[in-house]
Order: C-alpha cells, then structure tokens, then sequence
C-alpha cells in the first residue's frame, strides 16, 4: 500500500523541487548510469547523477528510489555533501545513542549530532533504520545551512501549505524557510504531507537542492531566507487566522474515501460507538481505525482519573485517559462522540467539558486534526426521555458542538442525519434496544454510519 500511494503522489506531481538541469559528459553519463533503476527519464534522475558526480552518492547497482529514506542515510548524505563542499566542521569523537554502532554511518551520524542537524529520541537512541518525514527532513535540510552559514536566494513564497497547520510546532519555521528556499513545493493541491515519509528520490532532489543553494547563495545586500530556529513560527498565527476565517466545519457529501483514510483515525465513544466498533471488526468497513470506547464514557467522566472502576477505555490491554490512549494509538484523525451520558448536567456544562477534553488531546497529539461527530438521536418512543434528556436536547448539543468547531477550526459529521428519519428521532428499524433505551444501533445503523463516514471524510 505504501508503494501505491508513492507512485500516486509521484504522478499527480514532485513534491519537492527539482533540481536545475545539469549539462553531464559522456562519462558523467556513464557512471550515473551504475544505477540501472534510474533511467534518463526519471524525474529525480539529474539530482541523483549531479550529486554522484560530486561524491556525495557512491556508486551501486540499484538507487531505490521509491523506497523510504532511513536517518541514518540523511545523515551519511548530508555528511558527503559537506565533505564535498569542503566545509570545515566539528566531529564527535563519540555519540550518546546506543543504538548507532562504529560502522560506515557513524562518523556521519556523530558529525550531524554535534553540529546540530540531528537529534535525538529521549531513549536515548537515533534509530538508524527509521524512516523521516518530511517535515523533518525539511528540518534537517535547514539545519545544514544554518551550521554551513549559507543564506540561500528567496525563490518561494510564504503562503501556507493546504496542510501547514498539520506541522508539527517544532518544524513550522524550518518548513516555511524550506519553501521559501525553494527546497520543498507542495503537491498539484498545495499538500505537503509533512508526516509522510521521505522516500530516497525526493531525498536526493534536496539534497541536490541544497548543494545547488551552497553552490549559488543569495548575493550580498539581496533579502534571503532565515534558516535559524523559530524565524517565521509567528507566521503560523496568521496561518491560523486565515483558516479560520475560510474554514468551514460543517463536513458535506464528496466522493467515498479508500479505506486507507481512516490508518490513521482513532473513534473515541461511548456505548454507542461500541456497536460500530463490532461492526468494523467484523466488516473492516472503515479499514485499520482504532476505536478507543467505554461505555457510559462522557465528556465529563472522561477528565477524571483512571481508576479500576472508571469509564475509560482500554488500548492495548490498559486502561487509559482518552488524551493518552489517543496519543499512545498514534492518531492523526480523531473523531469524537461523547456527550449523551453527561448531557442530564446540562448542554452548556457538556460543551466545557468537551472542550476541555479535546484541549487534553491537543496538548499530547497536537499534530492530530479533531472531527466532531454529532450524537445520535433517540427513538420517539425511547424508554429514558426525560426533560433533560431528550431529542431537543440533543438537537441543542449539536448545534453547540458545530458551534465549538467552527470557533477552533476542528471539522463537525452530522451522523445524526443518515440515521434519523423524517421526524428526526432515531429510525426504529435502526435500534438494538428499543424497549430500554431506544438509543443504541444494530448493524445496520453501523452500516449506514460507516458508509456516511466515507462519504463525509475531511480532506485532510
């Protein structure tokens, strides 16, 4: 699948800049030739045969492109690069990973670290073998010409990225400086996908983009790009403004997403998501998405502590706090309905706590975008209809909860409208428990919502 989706995005258009053209001799030819996966028609091949020729990709047998870029190649890369331009640095005698052994990376990795263009994890480790993402390659990238004192041409423009805000905060300023740089476009929809990994085509197309910019930096006295940390964070803030401004939360009909979308999404609910959660199970209508419910699980008892009788769910055999478990599952898209366990406290006293929960999220997953499911209704002859507990009231919650995302730019579904018929209570044909409660689903609803949920997938 992730081959499928490189080659698709490769299609539709390069990511990142492209190289200017090389003039190349016959021999030049020649030894970019030693890569027989690489014709003269690829569209990173002059940044793969320039960078050969200037010894900072050593010759081999197969280049593979499409395959992800490891850190430990970017830093033995970068590593030549700098060799290759001849600039001076500090070398590590030693580095504090424990996992990077003394082989042919580790001058490089040892260089990098103490120069300041890689770091590493808390564990303690660099993990050699792990892929980057492109918002830390951008990193990195603006790093090297930070250490080297190279102030690149302005060649892009400073406007947001489709995804920008989906940067993490750590790596907004250096995005923005590599787009500025002109070392990173966005695709033909303006995404930069900054989670998606690196893969070695597009690392040897900045590479080569980097070595380009050394090689022609900004003339004197003429406006260039600031690669140094937090430059252009403030930026974001208008990024912000603007989305907010254009946003519109309210999610409408567009064509069914792959399966694949929802790799990344993580349902939190309560006993009503449960039966779409054993639906998924046994259907895979919604692929590999992780459901993390508890029943009776509300917005309020959801803020309190785990304990052994608390409404919490469980991921991976552990009870957890929803912000940790989200965090913990690695969820990028996470959709929320909670809100019909609490909602006898009060709408306004439901909306706080919803807010104060998703702030949780945020705070642990900040690179996660919040999608706000409406909650359903109940059957007009639902056993439990009180005054403070009714289709009203639920009606009411929804209309705060679309309120709530507009206001913070997180995207709201109206399930409640493939579920509901004319009278807008819940479809009895559509109810598990009728004679109780008259709020839960069979696995037609689940169908129904599953397939609804396809249709009205945020494009993010």
């Amino acid at each position: 699948m992730m081959k499928k989706n490189i080659r698709i995005i490769i299609a539709v258009c390069i990511l990142f800049a492209l190289a200017v053209p090389v003039n190349f001799t016959k021999c030049d030819e020649e030894k970019a030739g030693f890569f027989t996966d690489i014709s003269s028609g690829e569209w990173y091949y002059n940044s793969v045969a320039n960078l050969f020729n200037h010894d900072v990709i050593d010759p081999g047998d197969k280049f593979y492109g499409e395959a992800p870029a490891s850190r430990k190649d970017i830093a033995l890369y970068m590593y030549k690069l700098n060799n290759s331009l001849g600039i001076k640095a500090d070398k590590a005698e030693s580095v504090p990973f424990a996992d990077v052994e003394e082989d042919e990376y580790y001058d490089a990795v040892a260089w990098a670290y103490e120069n300041k263009i890689i770091s590493g994890y808390q564990d303690n480790t660099f993990r050699p073998e792990a892929q980057c993402s492109r918002e830390q390659m951008c990193v990195m990238a603006m790093r090297f010409l930070t250490y080297a004192g190279i102030k690149p041409a302005i060649k892009g423009d400073e406007g947001q990225f489709a995804d920008s805000l989906a940067v993490s905060g750590y790596a907004r300023s250096y995005v923005i400086s590599a787009k500025l740089a002109g070392v990173v476009k966005g695709n033909g929809n303006s995404y930069l996908h900054p989670h998606a990994p690196v893969i070695r085509a597009e690392l040897a197309v900045i590479l080569n983009s980097l070595l380009d910019i050394a090689l022609n930096p900004c003339p004197e006295g003429e406006p260039f790009v600031d690669t140094t940390d937090g430059a252009y964070t403030p930026l974001y803030d208008s990024y912000l403004t603007e989305k907010l401004f254009n946003f519109e939360a309210y999610v409408g009909e567009g064509d069914a997403v792959d399966l694949s979308y929802f790799d990344d999404a993580v349902f939190v609910g309560d006993s009503v998501s449960m039966s779409l959660q054993y639906y998924c199970a046994s259907s895979k209508a919604l692929g590999k998405a992780t459901f993390l419910c508890a029943g009776s699980l509300s917005p309020q008892n959801a803020l309190w502590d785990v304990t052994p009788d608390s409404k919490h769910p469980v991921y991976k055999g552990q009870k957890l706090k929803v912000e940790d478990a989200v965090a913990a599952a690695g969820g990028k898209k996470v959709y929320i309905m909670l809100g019909i366990n609490s909602l006898r406290a009060g709408v306004d006293a439901c909306i706080a706590d919803m807010t104060t929960l998703i702030s949780r999220i945020s705070a642990k997953s900040p690179d996660a975008q919040i999608i706000l499911q409406s909650v359903t209704p109940m059957t007009k002859t639902s056993p439990i209809t009180t005054n403070k507990l009714n289709n009203d009231v639920i009606y009411t919650y929804n209309s705060k909860l679309l309120e709530l995302a507009q206001k913070n730019g997180w995207y709201y579904i109206n399930v409640a409208e493939c579920v509901a018929g004319k009278d807008t209570f819940l479809k009895s044909s559509y109810c598990s428990d009728p004679q109780t409660m008259g709020i839960h689903f069979n696995f037609e609803a689940d169908k129904v919502w599953a397939n609804y949920l396809r249709t009205h997938a945020p494009k993010i």
